[in-house]
């Protein structure tokens, strides 16, 4: 791959990357929308893109993704999913397939988790 071509792929990640921030602060500010399912759409758009990367020898990715369980799991038989809300793990089951897809939530003993 050329330099130049590489470096405009990463330009066009950055890109996204910031569309998407975009989106999900005016989802934010606005309540006729959710946040949360813009946010975990655009994750699985990036995992939709990294998927169709030519892979080599023409072998199918295989990609380990590590969220929190509230992203991971499946949010349509939950009182989240019953809300409105998808969630990674449901946006990616449906568009690869139930099969393609493998979960494995991870807890802890004790300490406490800080998101913004």
């Amino acid at each position: 791959m050329r330099a130049g071509h590489r470096f405009h792929k990463l330009g066009e990640v950055a890109v996204r990357g910031v569309v998407g921030a975009v989106r999900w602060g005016r989802a934010l500010a606005d309540p006729r929308q959710s946040a949360w399912n813009v946010r975990d759409g655009h994750m699985a758009d990036v995992l939709d893109r990294v998927a169709a990367r030519p892979r080599p020898h023409g072998r199918p990715s295989r990609w380990v993704v590590w969220a929190h369980n509230s992203h991971v799991g499946d949010a349509r038989p939950s009182e989240l999913g019953r809300s409105g809300e998808c969630s990674l793990g449901e946006l990616v089951r449906s568009r690869h397939g139930d099969d393609a897809v493998r979960l494995v939530g991870f807890w802890t003993w004790s300490g406490s988790v800080t998101a913004a």
